[in-house]
């Protein structure tokens, strides 16, 4: 699963980087909110169990997450809400998500280093 999710999160997350340095819209924030209420309401509404993803399903869910993620600046929480749907282990979904992060952040910061450089 990491390969299959993390090289495609990688991949969206820096398409979204890169949109996001073109594209400065209050939009992006409400585009990251309403994914997040509805990953947090189907948390609660149980919608989230009902959701399993298959391994072929693996590289959509991580380049979808990586997108958004790297869209809004904000990839965890997605990426997480993205994770649920694949029946890990607890130790399994952490260490998935950690080093999905470490690829995750290693595709964005050299856009972040051309386009914010005197932010940084």
């Amino acid at each position: 699963m990491f390969w299959r999710f993390g090289i495609f999160s990688a991949a969206g997350g820096l398409a979204g980087t890169v949109l996001n340095a073109r594209i400065q819209s209050p939009l992006l924030s409400v585009v990251f909110g309403a994914l997040l209420i509805f990953a947090g309401a189907s948390g609660l509404t149980a919608l989230a169990e009902k959701m399993h993803f298959g391994r072929n399903i693996a590289w959509i869910a991580g380049g979808t997450s990586g997108f958004f993620g790297g869209l809004v600046g904000n990839q965890g929480g997605i990426r997480s809400a993205a994770l649920l749907g694949f029946d890990v282990s607890k130790e399994a979904f952490v260490a998935t998500a950690t080093a999905v992060a470490l690829i995750v952040d290693g595709a964005r910061m050299p856009v972040y280093f051309v386009t914010q450089t005197g932010e940084l």
